[in-house]
This record gives structure tokens, C-alpha cells and sequence, in this order.
């Protein structure tokens, strides 16, 4: 299903919802229609943001990060996908891949809106003791960290404290 179709559906189940806030009586099975029409709404938000990391996992590996958008697939388990973060980008950063891992910074800043911020951080903790000369993107993804953190209402004082 194409992304219009599925941010359309979520519309219109959105309507419904609030048309159906005006009625709480229970059908002649003892449903509640406001209640259940919020949960297929749920549902449907849900499936549009798996739809989304999808499109934008597919997108990473396209640049060459194949690591990246697994870590995305790793839906609810940020742990997991931390660990696959610090394992790869470690992993490059050893080789002296550097151009690679800038590559990577200026990528993730310009998509840091889909990026969850335990990944954000991760990828700057880790690139954190990089030689600045060599990874010149990376004040880019911690003006685009900072701003995303803002935006989600996550930002606190420490938030990149080091990591600037």
C-alpha cells in the first residue's frame, strides 16, 4: 500500500473518530463505537510508522548502511539496536573508514527527524573521540540531534554534554 493510500485511511479513521465522540451509547451488542474506532486508529498510526522506518531502513541500506537500517527494524528493542550501531560504526571507525563514517553523519543529520534519539546519541557517543578533522559532518548531526530533541520534547541541559 503507498504512502498516500495509508495517510489517507488514517484520515479518514481519524474523522470517524471524532464524529463518533458525539456518541457514546453501546450498539445492540454492547460495543462501544468511539472505543473501538480509537483503537483501529491506533492500529493504523502504527502500521503507517512501521511503514515509514521501513521506507526509511530501505533508503539507508540504498546509501551503503545496511547495519543502520537493521538497528531501525529493531522495533521496541533500543538495546538491541544500539548494540548493532556501536558494533558496526565501531568497526569502521577502527578500519579508519572515515570518509564512510562522514558519509554516515551527514546522512543521519539529514534524516535525523526519522532516526529514534537512543540511535542519535549513540552514533555521537561513539564518533565522540573521532578526530574532528577527519569527520567535519559531525556538528551537523549535533545541531540536527539537538533540534530533533527539542522537537520530541526530550531535550534536557546534559542532553550532549561531551558529545559537542
Amino acid at each position: 500500500m503507498s504512502e498516500p493510500v495509508i495517510t489517507e485511511t488514517i484520515a479518514v479513521l481519524r474523522r470517524l473518530v471524532d464524529w463518533s465522540r458525539d456518541s457514546d451509547e453501546e450498539d445492540d451488542r454492547g460495543l462501544n463505537s468511539g472505543i473501538l474506532l480509537k483503537g483501529i486508529v491506533s492500529d493504523a498510526e502504527g502500521l503507517l510508522e512501521r511503514y515509514e522506518v521501513g521506507k526509511l531502513g530501505a533508503e539507508l541500506a540504498n546509501l551503503g548502511y545496511p547495519w543502520l537500517a537493521k538497528a531501525l527494524e529493531e522495533d521496541g528493542d533500543s538495546d538491541k539496536a544500539i548494540d548493532i550501531v556501536y558494533e558496526n560504526l565501531d568497526e569502521l571507525l577502527r578500519a579508519g573508514c572515515f570518509g564512510t563514517v562522514d558519509r554516515l553523519l551527514r546522512d543521519c543529520a539529514k534524516r535525523s527527524d526519522s532516526i529514534p534519539s537512543e540511535i542519535l546519541l549513540a552514533i555521537l557517543t561513539l564518533t565522540s573521540h573521532a578526530p574532528s578533522d577527519r569527520l567535519s559532518n559531525r556538528t551537523r548531526l549535533v545541531e540536527a540531534t539537538r533540534a530533533i530533541l527539542n522537537a520530541r520534547g526530550e531535550w534536557e541541559p546534559d542532553a550532549l554534554k561531551g558529545l559537542e
